[in-house]
């Protein structure tokens, strides 16, 4: 901690050890909180897969989505495929922007297929890697060129497991540039037509996760986003996702300091134990005991997807900002 005492005559520095934030009780109270966190939801997955659980499902609304247009990331596969498929059904004009070109040709046959053929021209695939910043830029240009206002942008994309060493395009560590850097320059390069939106309500929901309760932030280090390379993959993961949290809180706050008018919300959402692709970083090993177990003790990415719907269609939350949602 730096002191600074400045008078008429003299200024005096003292420098001291900085105390220590989080200590053993720290870590140990958000393992355990997390690992309950996340029993509850396993079980309750458990329930639901036998039967004997029944899950609310999103409160769509009455009438369509016709002439509004939504930007899904990551949505050629898991929950934002199933997300894709419900705007499109709904009649909004979807974005689906994502890095694999061949994945998101298979996926757009799939929407289709689920929300009709006849909405074919209003489905378009926008290549976005978020691991370079650069990519992130062009992809906004891109939707910005070909829509003038958005009134949906669901910053769904996401990875765990990925080696720290192995840095994002810009030197970052890739977990915290995909979850959290990308999506963060991509909002802010979407706000114009977000802010350009003829509905009551833009709405930006936020994908976090319980694991965030497993990681930590220290502001007061420029390298934060690359300090504790020696956590855990699940730790680091966590990081990433308080982040994303953290924007959310954030950018609700400034969003209503605004005061010009506008209703954008913005949700963070922990959409569940679900079975998607983000575990195709994890050790050969690791991802074979997930694809053996993983069937009677996860949720279905539409069941997953019902969350994010909740948050960005729901009339229920339409005066919420801010907030988490499980």
């Amino acid at each position: 901690m730096t002191v600074n005492t400045k008078n008429s005559t003299s200024t005096t520095k003292t420098t001291s050890t900085p105390p220590k934030k989080y200590g053993f009780l720290y870590w140990a109270h958000t393992q355990l909180w997390f690992h309950l966190v996340i029993s509850i939801d396993i079980t309750t997955n458990v329930l639901s897969n036998l039967g004997l659980y029944r899950r609310n499902r999103a409160q769509l609304p009455p009438t369509s989505l016709s002439g509004k247009t939504a930007v899904i990331t990551g949505g050629n596969s898991g929950i934002g495929k199933e997300v894709a498929k419900t705007c499109l059904k709904l009649g909004a004009r979807v974005f689906i922007a994502c890095r694999d070109q061949k994945k998101a040709k298979l996926a757009r046959e799939e929407i289709l297929d689920h929300a009709g053929r006849d909405k074919e021209d209003k489905l378009i695939f926008v290549e976005l890697d978020l691991s370079s910043l650069s990519s992130v830029r062009a992809c906004a240009a891109q939707i910005n060129r070909q829509t003038t206002a958005i009134d949906l942008l669901i910053n769904n994309a996401g990875v765990i497991g990925v080696p720290s060493d192995k840095k994002s395009a810009e030197g970052f560590e890739p977990q915290f540039a995909i979850n959290y850097l990308g999506h963060f320059l991509l909002t802010h390069l979407l706000m114009e037509r977000l802010n350009s939106s003829s509905s009551d309500s833009p709405r930006i929901v936020n994908l976090s996760s319980s694991g965030l309760m497993t990681g930590s932030l220290d502001f007061e280090d420029s390298n934060f986003y690359l300090k504790g390379d020696h956590l855990t993959k699940l730790g680091v993961y966590g990081r990433s996702k308080l982040a994303v949290h953290l924007f959310t809180v954030e950018l609700a706050k400034r969003l209503k300091r605004k005061n010009d008018g506008s209703k954008m919300t913005v949700y963070s959402v922990h959409p569940g134990v679900v079975r998607t692709e983000i575990t195709r970083n994890l050790s050969p090993f690791t991802r074979l005991l997930a694809t053996f177990f993983q069937r009677p003790i996860t949720l279905s990415p539409e069941e997953g997807a019902q969350t994010v719907l909740h948050c960005a269609l729901s009339e229920e939350v339409s005066e919420e900002s801010g907030f988490y949602y499980q």
